[in-house]
């Protein structure tokens, strides 16, 4: 897999920071962030395509082992299916998601921020995923530079 070999040749004392741009959910399986996040010294900007999760989700949901059960593991366990919305479902496994990443000694950024396009239809959730509180901090200061949405959390 690329990210192994990627951190492979990274310094483990080192700094980094990942920039995780998929153009939808299954080239973001959670394994490549569970991956990056075992270096110690790991920030991630992570986009996550709302697109692609509303386009796709009930297709997505009929398949096992498919583009979201890779992305956030265990989902099943934690949405009721029949029941709930669209809306509420994709929130559901979003929410999952981040707390997959608080299971792996990271935290995602207080204020998740919505990018739309031109015509204001949500492209993605732009996620900063750290363990310290600086990168948080800066974050805070830069975010939502647009008058785009936010979701804050």
């Amino acid at each position: 897999m690329t990210v192994d070999s990627v951190v492979s040749r990274l310094n483990k004392s080192g700094l980094h920071f990942a920039f995780l741009d998929p153009y939808k959910l299954d080239p973001l399986p959670f394994s490549i962030i569970q991956r990056l996040a075992s270096l110690e010294r790991m920030d991630m900007l992570i986009h996550v395509s709302i697109h692609d999760f509303q386009r796709n989700l009930r297709l997505y949901m009929q398949e096992r082992g498919g583009p979201l059960d890779r992305f956030a593991p265990g989902w099943r366990n934690v949405v009721v299916q029949d029941r709930d919305s669209d809306n509420k479902i994709r929130r559901a496994i979003f929410d999952h998601w981040l707390g997959l990443i608080r299971g792996l000694d990271m935290a995602a950024s207080e204020g998740v921020e919505i990018v739309t396009g031109s015509r204001r239809q949500p492209l993605y959730w732009l996620v900063l995923v750290a363990r310290h509180g600086l990168a948080h901090e800066f974050w805070n200061k830069i975010r939502n530079v647009s008058p785009q949405g936010r979701l804050d959390l």
